[in-house]
């Protein structure tokens, strides 16, 4: 039977309220209880609020409140000034957690697509299959695409715009380790399994995409075969899942999986010292 190690999870909300959108992301470990929020002007994107709430972990307990982050715009390209606006935590959880609700809100921008100038799904669907050519397996891939987005996301929504769960855990046995991720979202569902050697390499990978836009995107598994002998690495094994014929949600998962490995060696190391 497998030893557990460390597991993560992240919760993420979108609600619209009467005059903003509230952001929330929840992240667990075994060490860390952290809630990351921020408020956005429905129209422009413009942030109101911004903060992290820790309620276990390494840091003193509390409120931070992120107030580089008033008045910039959440979307697209604006990781960097999360990245800035959470640069106390050296861990880089805070900075994940924020993060995680940048993506949830760009996900839910579908449903208020008016509010952000466009006249219709199929408009809003337009200016994503222009910006995001060759991104992914199927937005490489839209000659083929049976389903669009609008088709496949489901009745409007009006309050609760977009969830989103994710998970890592990190096990061991006879000195193999074992990584499982998983995401479910209101659009999406993946899974992704990695076995990795005691000289930190991938022995076996396998992905897999259970709900999705389009058939299409089940080809993104492949891509997952792409792990095999390397090392574990964050931005290494997101390469090697994602690009025009893989899945970015896989490649996110990947990505996570390997930050989960290094977060536990880390805290291990720490606690070890400690003893």
């Amino acid at each position: 039977m497998n030893k557990q190690l460390f597991a993560r999870q992240w919760r993420t909300t979108v609600r619209k309220n009467e005059s903003d959108l509230y952001i929330e992301t929840v992240y667990l470990d075994k060490f860390c209880e952290v809630e990351g929020w921020f408020t956005v002007q429905p129209g422009d994107f413009k942030i109101l609020e911004a903060c992290i709430d820790v309620y276990r972990g390494p840091w003193e307990r509390g409120r931070r409140k992120l107030d580089g982050l008033l008045g910039r715009e959440a979307y697209l390209g604006s990781s960097k000034i999360f990245l800035e606006a959470a640069q106390e935590d050296k861990r880089g959880i805070w900075a994940e957690v924020m993060l995680e609700g940048l993506k949830g809100l760009l996900q839910a921008e579908f449903w208020i697509h008016k509010d952000r100038g466009y006249s219709s799904f199929e408009d809003y669907e337009r200016y994503f299959q222009d910006g995001f050519t060759d991104s992914c397996v199927y937005y490489s891939n839209l000659e083929n695409v049976k389903t669009k987005f609008y088709q496949h996301a489901g009745p409007v929504r009006s309050d609760l715009l977009f969830t989103r769960h994710r998970s890592s855990f990190l096990e061991e046995r006879e000195g193999r380790y074992y990584l499982t991720g998983s995401l479910m979202d209101s659009f999406h569902q993946m899974a992704l399994a990695i076995e990795v050697s005691k000289d930190r390499k991938v022995l076996a990978a396998k992905g897999q995409v259970i709900r999705s836009v389009d058939e299409i995107c089940k080809k993104g598994e492949e891509q997952v075969a792409h792990l095999l002998g390397e090392p574990v690495s964050p931005q290494g094994w997101q390469k090697s899942v994602g690009g025009a014929l893989g899945c970015t949600h896989l490649a996110d998962l990947a990505r996570e999986l390997a930050r989960t490995f290094q977060l536990w060696e880390l805290f291990f190391q720490v606690i070890r010292m400690r003893d």
